[in-house]
C-alpha cells in the first residue's frame, strides 16, 4: 500500500493525538509521504462518518488504497 488515508477520531484527546502521530511515523518509517489530504477528523466517531469521509478519498483524484480508521464501527461505513 502506498496511499493510506486515516480516518481519526476528534484530536481532542490524547489516544486520537498518538495515534495520529503513529500514522505519520509508520508513513516515514516505510517512506510514504504524509498529506493532510488524507486524514479526516471525525467529530462524533460514527458509522456514517466514516462512509462519508471514505467515499470522498475514494473520489479524490489520488485515492487511497488502503484506510487507517478510528474503531471498527467507523470503518464499517
Amino acid at each position: 500500500y502506498q496511499r493510506i488515508a486515516h480516518i481519526a477520531g476528534p484530536l481532542v484527546p490524547n489516544t486520537s493525538i498518538n495515534r495520529l502521530k503513529g500514522y505519520r511515523e509508520a508513513l516515514a518509517h516505510y517512506g510514504h509521504i504524509f498529506t493532510t489530504e488524507r486524514v479526516f477528523e471525525c467529530k462524533h466517531v460514527t458509522r456514517l462518518e466514516g462512509y462519508d469521509f471514505a467515499l470522498k478519498a475514494l473520489n479524490s483524484p489520488h485515492p487511497p488504497d488502503a484506510f487507517f480508521v478510528v474503531a471498527d464501527h467507523v470503518a464499517l461505513g
